[in-house]
């Protein structure tokens, strides 16, 4: 599940679009998968902590709850059913004469059943995707659909009721009204427990960021190498990313950040970069372990790699920012 939000989150459109990120990034399927559920598992472990280790007082969340009140708030609702004539916007005369009559005798059938075969109807004469589920639009509050629509549906009575013919935008319309939800609000003391548990997460995780940043600052001011680090704080253990590129912005088991990039080839090979690292929540000591200039055979060949496998709309772009990017290529450590 995890990994299939992350995909998402991606915005690629295609597998070959996926495809190309992990090559991109030097990373398999499974070694994203695994760092995915790294981070899954440290923030189940942070949360236990959090919701058992910190309380807040009643002003606080009364201060939240009031500063959040439209959050609480859920406004009016229909549900509703539609037949839709639809009309495209500026047609000639005669076409809408014909959707008007055609929506005219739709209406008589209804009103000869009383609006019994509503959603049959619909299936088989509206022009509106929703015709698949009889017309169902299902719950919807006034400011979601078009004005003309809303009015009329907001101000209809009865559930069952049958609206007269509206048009919009998109045509005629019959409206048959299916249920309504008064609107709502959630009492202070309905929604004071989740309110607390958020606020008890916030700071908990804000007390143990604090705590983890200056111990990081501890180690990185104390240390020379990270092999120092190690010894000094035997659970850290390093990883070694592969080959990275000037033009490299996502870095395995770290996450995306450009000024890592930045600072690493503006670093000398061993050395610190200057700083503790934030990245997704997570601290980073980091150095440059190796930083090669490519030989000419290498840079042929991969520039001919990447020709191949970008999509030709980002080539050009692509392949500029890789070429100045060949000067260099390092990994870190």
């Amino acid at each position: 599940k995890e990994f299939e939000s992350y995909k998402e989150r991606l915005r690629l459109k295609t597998d070959e679009e996926f495809k190309n990120f992990l090559t991109t990034h030097n990373m398999t399927e499974e070694s994203l998968k695994a760092e995915i559920a790294k981070r899954h598992r440290d923030k189940k472990i942070i949360d236990q902590e959090i919701i058992n280790k910190i309380v807040v007082d009643d002003a606080l969340i009364a201060k939240n709850y009031e500063e959040k009140k439209a959050e609480y708030v859920e406004k009016e609702q229909v549900q509703a059913k539609h037949i839709l004539v639809k009309v495209e916007e500026g047609a000639a005369k005669e076409v809408l004469d014909a959707a008007e009559k055609k929506i005219k005798d739709i209406q008589e059938k209804l009103k000869k059943e009383k609006g019994k075969n509503f959603e049959t109807l619909a299936k088989e004469m509206s022009d509106c995707p929703s015709k698949e589920k009889g017309g169902d639009l299902g719950y919807f509050t006034k400011d979601r659909m078009v004005k003309r629509f809303s009015d009329k549906a907001f101000s209809m009575k009865e559930i069952g009721e049958l609206s007269d013919v509206v048009k919009t935008e998109f045509g005629y319309h019959i409206i048959k009204l299916t249920d309504k939800k008064a609107a709502s609000e959630d009492k202070f003391d309905d929604v004071k427990t989740e309110i607390a548990k958020t606020l008890i997460k916030e700071a908990k995780f804000a007390e143990l960021s604090k705590k983890v940043k200056e111990e990081a600052d501890l180690l990185y001011q104390n240390n020379k190498t990270l092999e120092d680090v190690v010894k000094a704080k035997p659970e850290l253990k390093i990883e070694e990313t592969e080959s990275l590129y000037t033009y490299s912005t996502y870095i395995p088991n770290i996450g995306k950040d450009e000024q890592i990039i930045k600072d690493a080839f503006a670093s000398k090979t061993g050395e610190f970069l200057p700083q503790v690292y934030d990245v997704n929540n997570s601290y980073f000591i980091i150095s440059a372990k190796e930083i090669t200039e490519p030989n000419k055979d290498e840079f042929e060949k991969e520039k001919q790699s990447l020709k191949e496998s970008v999509s030709s709309q980002e080539k050009t772009a692509f392949l500029k920012g890789w070429i100045e990017g060949q000067r260099k290529k390092l990994s870190i450590s």
